[in-house]
């Protein structure tokens, strides 16, 4: 009863009068606005039209009109901003209640990314404050299935962050490339010098084995003759030596 009955009927009646694929588009354009409570009650969230896709623009306007949704400005940039008129709506209207339940985990990632989008642009958006590891990999599968709930920002913030990531990946894949390439050559060289040693030791040894020869057939030519044995008168032979009875009968005493 009240407000939140007032606001659930009425709500009721502008999604009946939607098609489809409108409905689809309020139902995208409402969670927008809803801050889900991590343990807590789940309440409205403001939002910039910036942070919304160009085809919601005519829904803000509608519901606005129907007073379930109010306009503003941010008091310090100026920007037109959308939320929901009342947290009762959030609370007590049964669709919008089955869609936040039912997106709760994408709805708690989404708040995350907005806060990781807040401190990148703190920084002048530097590389260093994208996404990276176990966060980028969680945003590139919900990019990949709800790329249509996220704001601009938000798929801009994902894209970039996956960007660089296959940068580095391309860079890291080249720098292995070239260790690889340059690892192969230092072997080629390597092995190259190894061959070549190896052919300069065998060319060493054969050498100093040649040398060794040499020098035993230069000891041999230079080594002393043995003395030669004694002959006799015609050469034929050594003379044997000459018995003690020959010498006394060559005597002038025997004859």
């Amino acid at each position: 009863g009240g407000v939140r009955g007032a606001m659930a009927t009425r709500a009721d009646e502008v999604l009946g009068r939607l098609s489809e694929a409108d409905q689809e588009r309020v139902r995208r354009l409402l969670l927008h606005l809803v801050q889900p409570g991590a343990g807590t009650t789940d309440t409205r969230r403001r939002a910039t039209l910036g942070e919304l896709s160009a085809e919601l623009e005519p829904f803000v306007r509608e519901l606005a009109g129907s007073r379930l949704l109010v306009n503003g400005r941010g008091e310090t940039t100026g920007e037109e901003t959308v939320e929901v008129a009342h947290e009762a709506l959030i609370q007590h209207w049964g669709r919008l209640r089955e869609w936040v339940d039912r997106d709760c985990e994408f709805l708690m990632w989404r708040r995350r990314i907005e806060s990781s989008l807040e401190d990148w642009a703190a920084t002048g958006k530097d590389d260093g404050s994208l996404l990276n590891g176990v966060a980028l990999a969680e945003a590139e599968r919900w990019h990949a299935e709800r790329a249509e709930d996220l704001g601009p920002a938000e798929r801009d913030f994902v894209e970039r962050s996956a960007a660089l990531h296959e940068a580095e990946v391309a860079r890291t894949r080249r720098r292995r490339r070239l260790l690889v390439s340059a690892a192969t050559a230092v072997i080629a060289v390597v092995s190259v010098l190894a061959v070549f040693a190896v052919i300069q030791w065998q060319s060493a040894q054969s050498s100093r084995s040649e040398a060794e020869s040499a020098l035993v057939v230069a000891a041999e030519a230079f080594r002393p003759s043995p003395p030669l044995a004694r002959t006799g008168p015609c050469g034929c032979g050594t003379l044997p030596p000459a018995s003690p009875s020959a010498t006394r009968s060559g005597t002038p005493e025997s004859w």
